[in-house]
């Protein structure tokens, strides 16, 4: 996510696969008036430290203490407000009841051409 990547999924009206979305994506989005919907699924940190860390150093000191460094991103930075940024539209979702409605307004962004980012807040991985 920090290296200029967003850890999302994108769907684009051509009916694609999913993608890794970068940066890059959000100002072609916004120069060729492409709309996508980016739905990040963000659990505050990196959850590949504490997943990897068993299969490749099993007997090391994150292993033996249960201290996993470089996991949590915190603060959380405001994911959505880069949205805006490219003129877009980005919404913060905490709740899971809200993500319906969320949702509704994210995809009555892209039917005004907007590249809409949605950042679904989930239990934080610490």
């Amino acid at each position: 996510m920090l290296a200029f990547c967003l850890c999302a999924w994108i769907v684009q009206a051509q009916d694609l696969p999913p993608e890794v979305a970068h940066y890059a994506d959000l100002g072609f989005a916004q120069e060729y008036e492409t709309p996508i919907l980016i739905v990040l699924f963000n659990n505050q940190g990196y959850l590949t430290m504490k997943e990897e860390s068993p299969r490749y150093y099993p007997k090391d000191w994150a292993m033996k203490t249960g201290t996993f460094l470089g996991t949590s991103i915190t603060p959380s930075p405001n994911y959505a407000a880069i949205a805006g940024a490219f003129g877009g539209y980005g919404e913060k979702v905490e709740e899971p009841s809200e993500f319906g409605p969320a949702l509704e307004r994210g995809l009555a962004a892209l039917s005004r051409g907007q590249v809409a980012l949605l950042d679904i807040w989930l239990k934080p991985v610490n």
